[in-house]
């Protein structure tokens, strides 16, 4: 009989993995089925915290993040390159897939175009859940992938540094008068 006194994220803790690997791998499971439905691994006090995009807390927000992704990139998979787990974290280095055709992402209209990108994610767990998320991405990469930044060492990427080397030497010579 379960225990009245437990919270419901305390008894449905006793059903799940508290291995960290095995939560982190169907963390990305979710997100590859598409299926957030199934994402029975956030709490309102877990915290994503995604480098360049964000800081989502709880489980609303986290979801939101995520169906926003996928409804932009509809054919968004993830592939483990590598996993370590110890002590309640997880560490996974990962490339992610898509194209860039469905609905807008934080604002930047849908440009038709195949991304690629290189991330890790460390993960804290507890009992089954995940505490936190600190996910490092090639920002660089997805501007440069989905056309928002032009291709490295392009003519126009010349261009870009040389007006951004301008302006910049510009304001130390305006500074310096002062």
């Amino acid at each position: 009989m379960p225990d009245p006194s437990r919270s419901a994220d305390q008894r449905g803790a006793d059903q799940r993995s508290a291995d960290p690997k095995e939560l982190a791998r169907r963390s990305f499971a979710v997100i590859n089925a598409h299926d957030l439905s199934k994402a029975d691994f956030w709490r309102d006090d877990t915290v994503y915290h995604v480098v360049g995009s964000g800081v989502y807390r709880g489980e609303t927000a986290i979801r939101r993040y995520f169906a926003e992704l996928l409804s932009a990139l509809p054919d968004f998979h993830l592939e483990v390159e590598r996993e370590i787990a110890q002590d309640g974290c997880a560490v996974v280095v990962w490339n992610g897939f898509g194209t860039f055709r469905g609905t807008p992402l934080q604002g930047i209209s849908a440009t038709g175009r195949r991304i690629t990108l290189h991330g890790v994610d460390v993960m804290e767990t507890d009992g089954g859940f995940i505490r936190s998320n600190t996910i490092h991405m090639d920002g660089l990469s997805l501007a440069r992938n989905i056309g928002l930044l032009p291709p490295d060492g392009s003519a126009a990427d010349r261009a870009l540094k040389s007006g951004f080397n301008l302006r910049t030497k510009a304001r130390r010579l305006l500074s310096s008068r002062r």
